[in-house]
């Protein structure tokens, strides 16, 4: 499958719908393909052949042992060493992202996919104080946060890539009620996690982003 893209203006990332003069091409620019991957008028491919939905369409079982679809779902503007192709944000389209709501909505919607995927339910409400809320953990029969409540695993790194990449797209609000959620777990659990990966959290909720 080949991957399409659209552009009219090379200071700024293609509109899906509304920019009627795009010329479509079989390979996007790398940031480029990141913006059709998350617009919802187009539901571009990545590098692998993947749109969005179909990785949130993905099991749990399959979100923990596959490596290179949470670069996408949370991209940072620094290079991933063990994923040469993952996208790496420029300022150009971080804003350009942040400041269109659909773009969010696709945002939010990777969050609450991969907050079930780490054992939490929750839901959005835009006239709150805070419209991100957690309401409690999976119920699905199983232990629901078995994925990240151990003392060291990849799902910590996974956590910190979330929690800093909401913020660049002004996502504030989301990535500190979720560091505070996993924190409350943790303790409410007797301190399972490591403190280097606790720490990392707080940093990547509330510390500089640069």
């Amino acid at each position: 499958m080949n991957s399409a893209s659209c552009s009219n203006d090379k200071n700024k990332p293609c509109d899906g719908r509304n920019a009627p003069n795009c010329t479509v091409q079989s390979k996007a620019k790398p940031m480029q393909q990141l913006v059709n991957f998350y617009d919802p008028y187009i539901q571009g491919e990545n590098v692998d052949e993947r749109t969005l939905d179909y990785i949130l369409s993905q099991s749990d079982d399959w979100l923990e042992v596959t490596h290179n679809y949470i670069q996408w779902l949370f991209p940072l503007p620094t290079a991933t060493p063990n994923n040469k192709t993952a996208p790496i944000l420029n300022p150009i389209t971080m804003r350009y992202m942040g400041e269109h709501d659909r773009f969010r909505q696709q945002i939010r919607l990777s969050l609450i996919r991969m907050m079930w995927f780490w054992g939490f339910m929750t839901m959005y409400n835009p006239g709150d104080k805070e419209p991100f809320q957690v309401v409690g953990p999976v119920d699905n029969g199983d232990i629901p946060h078995k994925r990240w409540l151990v003392r060291r695993n990849h799902n910590h790194r996974r956590i910190t890539r979330a929690i800093r990449s909401l913020r660049f797209f002004g996502m504030d609000n989301e990535a500190r009620v979720i560091q505070r959620e996993f924190a409350r777990v943790n303790s409410l659990y007797g301190d399972v996690v490591n403190k280097e990966s606790l720490n990392q959290w707080v940093e990547a909720a509330t510390g500089n982003l640069y």
